[in-house]
């Protein structure tokens, strides 16, 4: 098999959350070309979906080794970051990622909800506003924006966001918000 060969079958398996065959394919890129940067965050990104956050935080460092400039690289061990409770460091990986790409809208919704948990509220907003500037459709961003809402009993505005989830077919995120909701009222 050629290096694209791999690539593709690796990307197929990701999409079909075969997370090791991806990670398996993604490391015979590395064999064919161990500067192949894609490949180490993937694999990273595998790693993570499986739990194995020590495995993914290697591959998400040695992807920003080869290009610091990596902006999902390092959004991506955000998400490690996170899912291990380690929210100072996640946070120091989103704004890094803004900063390297400051459209990149992911960044900007998890870096909203680490900002949220925080009390940090101004900056939560910030971060949401950013990101649903980026992509009116980011359910993610709009999710965020709605929990902020409701802490600060704005119900007339959770409800807009609650529509918005609905009308972007996020059926699961609008319920989530309307049992915050109806918790608060």
């Amino acid at each position: 098999m050629l290096l694209m060969d791999y690539v593709t079958a690796g990307m197929e398996c990701l999409s079909r959350h075969e997370y090791q065959q991806a990670i398996d394919y993604f490391k015979k890129v590395i064999e064919c070309d161990q500067n192949y940067v894609t490949a180490y965050y993937i694999i990273g990104f595998a790693y993570y979906k499986e739990k194995k956050f020590e495995e993914a935080i290697c591959y998400h460092t040695k992807a920003i080794k080869l290009d610091p400039a990596n902006a999902i690289a390092y959004g991506n061990l955000g998400l490690v970051y996170t899912a291990q409770g380690h929210y100072e460091k996640a946070v120091d990986c989103y704004e890094q990622a803004i900063n390297l790409d400051p459209d990149y809208t992911g960044a900007y919704g998890h870096l909203g909800l680490l900002y949220l948990a925080r009390g940090e509220d101004d900056k939560a907003l910030a971060c949401y506003q950013k990101g649903i500037e980026l992509d009116p459709n980011y359910a993610r961003a709009h999710s965020g924006l709605g929990r902020l809402y409701v802490k600060k009993n704005d119900f007339d505005n959770t409800e807009k966001q609650i529509y918005k989830l609905r009308e972007l077919s996020e059926y699961d995120l609008a319920d989530e918000l309307a049992e915050e909701l109806q918790m608060h009222t």
